[in-house]
C-alpha cells in the first residue's frame, strides 16, 4: 500500500471523528478537523512530488505525464484526471471547512460539511484512487493531453474546484440555520459571493481556453461539461437575488432554501457529468463507476434537506410581496433564471441519448437573457418605494436613449438584431444609472448586470454575425474568398525540447486592412494519437477578431479563417462580472 493511500485512510478516519465531535459539540471536532486537513494536504503534496520525480510506477503519473513535460505542466497534470482533480477538490474543501470553523463555529454546519468531505474521501479511497501502483515501472509516461498544456488549464480546474468546495459551506449553513430556526442570509452571503466569483472566473478561463486553444473560432459550444458549470452559476445568481427579497420583506424563504440545496446538487451533478462518461464531451473523462457515487451524494443531500424542511415548515412562512414593487420584479427575474437553468439542464441530460444542436440553446437562452436585461432596467428604475410618476419619467428617458442608440447602430451597421440588442442594453444601463449607489454592495451587482449586457452583445456578434472560411494553399499560392485575400508566404519548422513546431506565415487582406498571421501546429514527442495540436493566431481589434487556425498540413496546408465580430465584449463582460462580485464582497 502506498503512503498516499494511508494518508487518504487517515483523512477519512479524522473526518469521521470530526463529524462525531462537531455533532456532540466536543473539542474533538476541531482537533479532527486539523487532522484531516494535514493528512489530505500531505496526500496532495505527495502526488505532486510523484509527478516531479517522474515516478511512472504510479499509474496516475504514468497516464498523465512523460519525461519531456515541463515542470509547470507536471504540477498541473495532478488535476488533469478524475482521481487527481477529486483529490484537489477534497483538499480545498478541507481548507474551506477550517476557514469556516475559524470564522464562525457553527457545529451543525461543520458536521454536514465534514460529512461531504468524508463521502468524497471514501470515493477517493475506493474507486478513484490516484495512488495505485503498477507491477512494473515503465521508462516513460503516456503523456499529458496536449490540449491541456496551456496556462488556462493550469488555472481553470483549481478555480472551478474552489467554487465547488466553497458551495458546500452555504449549503451546510442553510440546513443548519433552518434546523435551528435561525436566519441565514448574513452568514451565507459572503460564502455565496465567493462561490459565484470562482464559478465566474472558472467559466471565463474555460471560454478563453476554448477560444484560444481548440481552434474552432468560438468561445462557448454548449458542450455538456460547459453547461454543467453554468447550471450552478445560474442558480447561485438566482439565490443572490432571492436573498435580497428575503432580507427586505421576509419573502421567498422556501424558494431560497431550495435554491441553496439545488445549487449544491448541481455542483455535484456537474462532477457527475464530467466523470461518469455517460455523456460524450471533449472535456469529459472516460466512462467509469465513480459517477454513481456522485448521484448517491445528490440523493443523500436532497433527502437531508427535505427532512429538515418538513420538520421546520412552520419557520419557513414567507412574507407577502406586492405586485407593484422592485421585489416582485426580482422574483420574476429569478423565475427567468430558473427557466434558463431548466432548459440548459434538459438539453444537457438529453445528450445522453440524442444530439442537441446549438440552435436549441441559443434560440432559448438569448431571448431569455434579453428579457432579463429589460426587467433589470425596469427594476432599477422603479426604486425600492413604488412611485408611478417617477417610474414612468425614468422609463421614458431610458426608452429614448435606447431607441437613439439602436438607431445609431442600425444606421452604421444595418444589422437589425444587433441594433435591437444595443437598444435594450442602453435602456437598462440608463435605468441603472438612475439608481446607482457607490457606497453599498448594490454597485457591485450593477457592474455584474453591465457585464451580462456586454455578454449578450458579444454573443450576438460572434454567434449571429460571425463568418468562417476554409482554404487549402501551397507555399506562394494566393486565393480570394468572399471579401478576403490570402496568400501563404512561407512555412517553417523548428524543434523544441518537447515538440516540433510548424509555423505558417500568412498574408491576409480584409477590407482595407492587411495583416501577417502566424498560425502553428505543435507535434509533441509523445506516443499519443492526439499529439498534433493547432495553435491559432489572432488579430484583435475593438470590433472584431481575425482568427486563423491550421488544423492540417498533411495534404496541403489547410486553414480555417474566422471573422468574429464583437468578441471583445465577451471578455469585457467577464471582467465586469468578476469585479462586480469582488466589489459586493468588499462593500458589505
Amino acid at each position: 500500500m502506498d503512503i498516499g493511500e494511508v494518508l487518504l485512510i487517515l483523512s477519512a478516519i479524522f473526518s469521521a471523528l470530526s463529524i462525531y465531535g462537531f455533532f456532540k459539540r466536543l473539542k474533538l471536532g476541531f482537533y479532527a478537523l486539523i487532522g484531516y486537513n494535514v493528512t489530505i494536504l500531505l496526500a496532495l503534496f505527495l502526488l505532486i512530488y510523484y509527478f516531479l520525480i517522474h515516478d511512472f510506477n504510479v499509474l496516475y503519473v504514468y497516464e498523465f505525464s512523460d519525461i519531456t513535460l515541463p515542470p509547470i505542466y507536471l504540477i498541473s497534470a495532478v488535476w488533469a484526471g478524475k482521481e487527481g482533480s477529486l483529490l484537489l477538490w477534497v483538499s480545498f474543501l478541507a481548507v474551506m471547512n477550517l476557514i469556516f470553523y475559524l470564522s464562525k463555529r457553527d457545529h451543525l454546519a461543520l458536521t454536514i460539511s465534514s460529512f461531504v468531505f468524508l463521502f468524497l474521501t471514501c470515493v477517493l479511497i475506493t474507486i478513484s484512487n490516484p495512488f495505485i501502483r503498477l507491477n512494473f515501472t515503465p521508462p516513460n509516461g503516456y503523456g499529458l493531453n496536449p490540449l491541456l498544456r496551456t496556462i488556462e488549464m493550469i488555472l481553470h480546474p483549481p478555480i472551478v474546484f474552489l467554487a465547488y468546495s466553497s458551495m458546500t459551506i452555504p449549503f451546510s449553513i442553510v440546513l443548519s440555520a433552518v434546523y435551528r430556526r435561525q436566519d441565514w442570509i448574513r452568514d451565507v452571503r459572503r460564502w455565496l459571493l465567493v462561490t459565484w466569483i470562482f464559478l465566474t472566473l472558472g467559466i471565463f478561463l474555460g471560454m478563453w481556453w476554448s477560444y484560444k486553444v481548440l481552434g474552432w473560432g468560438g468561445f462557448w459550444g454548449w458542450d455538456p461539461v460547459e453547461n454543467s458549470s453554468l447550471l450552478p452559476w445560474l442558480t447561485v445568481t438566482a439565490l443572490l437575488h432571492g436573498m435580497i427579497v428575503e432580507e427586505r420583506r421576509k419573502g421567498l424563504r422556501n424558494l431560497n432554501f431550495w435554491l441553496a440545496v439545488l445549487s449544491f446538487d448541481l455542483v455535484i451533478l456537474a462532477t457527475f457529468i464530467t466523470r461518469s462518461g455517460i455523456i460524450t464531451s471533449v472535456h469529459a473523462f472516460a466512462q467509469n463507476p465513480v459517477g454513481e457515487a456522485y448521484l448517491l451524494l445528490i440523493i443523500i443531500s436532497t433527502i437531508l434537506a427535505f427532512a429538515i424542511w418538513m420538520k421546520r415548515r412552520d419557520f419557513m412562512v414567507s412574507g407577502q410581496i406586492p405586485t407593484l414593487s422592485r421585489e416582485y420584479l426580482l422574483f420574476l427575474n429569478i423565475m427567468l433564471l430558473l427557466i434558463s437553468t431548466f432548459t440548459v439542464l434538459l438539453g444537457t441530460l438529453a445528450q445522453i441519448s440524442v444530439s442537441v444542436s446549438r440552435s436549441y440553446y441559443e434560440s432559448i437562452e438569448l431571448p431569455l437573457m434579453a428579457v432579463i436585461i429589460v426587467l433589470s432596467g425596469i427594476c432599477t428604475s422603479m426604486g425600492w418605494v413604488f412611485d408611478r410618476g417617477r417610474l414612468m419619467s425614468r422609463l421614458k428617458v431610458s426608452m429614448a436613449f435606447g431607441i437613439l442608440a439602436g438607431s445609431i447602430v442600425f444606421a452604421l451597421s444595418r444589422t437589425v438584431i444587433l441594433s435591437f440588442v444595443v437598444a435594450i442594453c442602453v435602456f437598462a444601463v440608463i435605468g441603472h444609472i438612475s439608481d446607482v449607489n457607490l457606497s453599498g454592495r448594490r454597485f457591485g451587482g450593477y457592474l455584474a448586470h453591465l457585464g451580462i449586457m456586454c455578454l449578450l452583445i458579444g454573443a450576438i456578434g460572434a454567434w449571429v454575425y460571425g463568418v468562417t472560411y476554409q482554404v487549402t494553399l501551397d507555399i506562394g499560392q494566393d486565393a480570394k474568398i468572399d471579401s478576403i485575400d490570402v496568400r501563404l508566404l512561407d512555412v517553417g519548422m523548428k524543434e523544441e525540447f518537447d515538440k516540433f513546431v510548424i509555423i505558417a506565415k500568412l498574408w491576409l487582406k480584409y477590407g482595407n486592412d492587411e495583416f501577417l498571421l502566424y498560425p502553428k501546429d505543435y507535434v509533441y514527442k509523445i506516443m499519443r494519437p492526439d499529439r498534433i495540436v493547432a495553435v491559432v493566431d489572432i488579430v484583435s481589434t475593438p470590433l472584431k477578431d481575425i482568427y486563423v487556425a491550421m488544423p492540417s498540413f498533411m495534404h496541403g496546408f489547410y486553414f480555417e479563417i474566422h471573422i468574429v465580430p464583437l468578441i471583445a465584449f465577451v471578455w469585457i463582460s467577464m471582467i465586469l462580472l468578476s469585479f462586480g462580485g469582488l466589489y459586493a464582497i468588499v462593500r458589505r
